[in-house]
């Protein structure tokens, strides 16, 4: 497991183990639904991916979890809570990007990479594009124009290539982006929300 402080948020990385195996699996469920369920990525609520009854979901789901409690230990967050796990897959073909975006309504984010195509070897006309790299952006808005090369702040992007079996869970207002992936090759992933339940009760 890896751990970054970004501008002192929290991010958890993790490869999952026993990912290969589990991938294969995944990946066959989630390009059946992409044939049959219409704006899939979209309407998470009412086909919430991670509620299928399939064993490999259901490891997903268990490593999930496992993966918050990390992230609630590193938290050092002295209160017990109930959530709600929300899922969604997402199939990007060559050329599709996620534009920088927040979850809104929720604690935590993250996403995990069933498929990532071999992106090293594909030639490029600019060498600011990252294919399929995701970045992570600054939340305090220009707090690196007083930074000096070296500091911690001096970056207000964390760019990072996700390898097939990655899981990211990161702060649910913390921007980040997906960039395109250059491959003709399907980019296969699973995002989730992880809502508390009667969150009035634990903000204060």
């Amino acid at each position: 497991m890896k751990t970054n402080y970004l501008w002192s948020t929290l991010l958890i990385q993790d490869s999952l183990p026993s990912h290969e195996e589990n991938n294969e699996k995944l990946k066959e469920v989630i390009l059946e639904r992409n044939k049959n369920i219409k704006n899939m990525t979209n309407n998470y609520r009412e086909h919430n991916f991670l509620r299928l009854e399939n064993d490999n979901v259901s490891w997903l789901t268990r490593n999930i979890t496992t993966v918050i409690e990390k992230y609630v230990i590193e938290s050092k967050m002295k209160r017990s809570f109930t959530y709600t796990l929300d899922g969604w897959a997402n199939v990007n073909v060559r050329g599709d990007y996620h534009v920088p975006h927040t979850h809104p309504f929720s604690w935590l984010s993250g996403v995990y990479y069933v498929h990532v195509p071999i992106q090293d070897k594909l030639e490029q006309n600019r060498l600011d594009i990252g294919p399929a790299h995701m970045s992570f952006f600054d939340p305090r808005g220009s707090a690196n124009m007083i930074a000096i090369e070296g500091d911690l702040y001096h970056r207000d992007e964390y760019r990072v290539l996700p390898q097939s079996g990655d899981i990211f869970i990161f702060p649910s207002f913390l921007q980040h982006m997906a960039h395109p992936n250059m491959s003709d090759e399907q980019r296969i992933s699973i995002s989730f929300n992880i809502t508390i339940n009667e969150l009035r009760d634990y903000t204060y």
